[in-house]
Parts: C-alpha cells; structure tokens; sequence
C-alpha cells in the first residue's frame, strides 16, 4: 500500500472539507482515508492496525476562504413562509395533485378473521 505525503493529502482534503463546511480541522492517515475531528480514536484505531500515521490538518492550511461561508438558505420554514406568490400552488394545481394520488382499495365484503 503507497503511503500519502502532507502535500498529498492536503490535495485530497479541499473535497473533504468542502463536503463538511462546518469542520475546521481533519484527522488523515497516510493512506488517504480522512476522520473529523470528533472521530480521533477511530483514526487512531486505523493507523494502528494498519501501521499508519495520522496526519492532522486544518482548514486553513487548505482552503483560502472563510471558514463558515453560507450555502443558501437551509431554513425550511423561512423557505416557505417566503415563497412568493409565482411559487405559491394555485387551487388548479393542488386539485390535480390530490387527483393523481391512489387510494388503496377496500376489500369488499371480504373480512379476514384471524383466531
């Protein structure tokens, strides 16, 4: 198994902490698998048993923008209580959609007794 440089992983860490923007800090060992920072003893755990080192890094040695840049807005409830009204359904359409649900049929004057 190739062992990863500092420099190596760094590279590999910009994706991981794009994907977790709320993490400072990244536990890598050397051979490419990565562990936030709540998660050492399971990065210690797989260096040991695979004879690895643990490599911390930060964010800023990675990534040169702030370090927690707002995505959009992830408040379900201010999403919808600001919808305009172009997004608002119109009865038309929320008469269609409940048309197109299925309802399960009933089974007709068939009873299944269980004793």
């Amino acid at each position: 198994m190739k062992k990863l440089t500092k420099d190596e992983l760094l590279q590999l860490a910009t994706d991981v902490f794009k994907h977790y923007p709320g993490e400072d800090e990244l536990l890598a060992t050397t051979d490419g698998n990565f562990f936030l920072a709540n998660a050492a003893n399971h990065a210690g755990n797989h260096a040991r048993a695979f004879g690895l080192e643990v490599v911390k890094i930060k964010r800023s040695e990675v990534l040169q923008e702030p370090i927690h840049a707002e995505v959009g807005n992830t408040n379900p409830v201010e999403s919808v209580v600001n919808k305009s009204a172009d997004e608002t359904p119109t009865e038309e359409q929320n008469s269609k959609d409940s048309s197109e649900m299925q309802v399960p049929a009933k089974n007709k004057g068939k009873s299944k007794k269980t004793f």
